[in-house]
């Protein structure tokens, strides 16, 4: 009972540090000089929220699981009278809550798959560290989706992870390079029976997101997947980082 109550109070101070860190955001240097892609998002989600397609009506630069955090703040953010459109100020702050309750999510994930306290440390001081950037980006999705499918092959939940790794890839590519490790695990944990279900619950995952997207717009699909696979150095990467501090990078818009 006093383990199980120091846990909950571990948890409790890790989400208050987060929550304290959070808003400092829009303070201070963190506010200034943004580079920030909320107005791509707002694009993408008022066309969904109006009834659109995406890929087939209007490019998306990102895989489809990726579609649900930029539709949400929609529904929550106020309207304009006189076209109908969404204020970008109000839609941003909306954007911003998602964000944050996805990095919650991380946190409680990461929590969730044992790792060294200083790590969960580490993610409650994130935003500190991180910057604008946590708010301004759709990236703290994904990483929870991963953090999540960590936690499960942890756990011994392999095929939860395998669920929750294929939703990650299906927002932003990126986790597919965790699949061979995790196949790895499986593999020693389990056997070929247990890799072979997982596979497969990945494959069906993964399938079940992208091909209705596919089969509506097959050119936009490529074209996103493609992107992805040639865009440059991102601001946000650790190479983006590195060369912002220390270098003077070009900016690609």
């Amino acid at each position: 009972m006093r383990l199980l109550n120091r846990r909950v109070i571990g948890v409790a101070l890790a989400v208050v540090v987060f929550l304290w860190s959070w808003t400092f955001l829009d303070h201070w240097f963190y506010a200034k000089n943004q580079i920030s892609d909320i107005a791509v998002y707002q694009q993408y989600g008022v066309g969904m929220h109006d009834g659109h397609v995406p890929y087939r009506d209007f490019a998306v630069d990102y895989p489809p699981a990726s579609l649900p955090v930029f539709v949400l703040p929609t529904f929550g953010a106020k309207t304009t009278e006189l076209d109908g459109s969404v204020e970008l100020g109000n839609y941003g702050r909306w954007f911003a809550r998602l964000m944050g309750a996805c990095g919650l999510a991380l946190l409680v994930f990461v929590m969730l798959a044992r790792p060294p306290s200083r790590a969960v440390w580490l993610v409650a001081v994130s935003p500190l560290v991180v910057g604008q950037l946590m708010a301004d980006r759709f990236d703290l999705w994904p990483a929870a989706l991963v953090a999540a499918a960590v936690a499960a092959f942890v756990r011994d939940r392999h095929r939860l992870g395998y669920l929750a790794l294929a939703v990650a890839f299906s927002a932003k590519l990126f986790p597919a390079v965790l699949l061979p490790l995790a196949a790895i695990w499986t593999f020693r944990r389990h056997g070929r029976a247990e890799l072979t279900r997982g596979l497969a619950i990945f494959a069906a995952a993964a399938a079940a997101i992208f091909v209705p997207f596919a089969v509506l717009a097959p050119h936009g699909v490529w074209e996103t997947i493609w992107g992805q696979a040639e865009r440059p150095i991102q601001i946000e990467s650790l190479a983006g980082s590195y060369l912002t501090t220390f270098a003077n990078p070009s900016v690609i818009f």
